[in-house]
């Protein structure tokens, strides 16, 4: 089984997609072949978690790491 993580950042976006994203981790843990994937869902807390979170994972040796947000969860600075 494979170690998958989604890193969604709940304020990107407009007020709908702000929406959309709460029904994320539900959605996820139906639609993930839950055979090969063992899903970790963690949401933002503020700027630059994203990346802190993505390195932790890494370092944790996930197979996967998934970014759910805007332009600014991709962007380093």
């Amino acid at each position: 089984m494979k170690n998958i993580a989604f890193i969604i950042n709940p304020v990107s976006g407009s007020k709908e997609t702000q929406n959309a994203k709460r029904k994320l981790p539900k959605l996820i843990m139906q639609t993930l072949d839950s055979e090969q994937w063992l899903p970790n869902i963690a949401f933002t807390e503020y700027a630059g978690h994203a990346t802190e979170m993505a390195y932790q994972f890494a370092r944790m040796g996930f197979d996967a790491v998934v970014a759910v947000g805007g332009d600014g969860t991709l962007r380093k600075k």
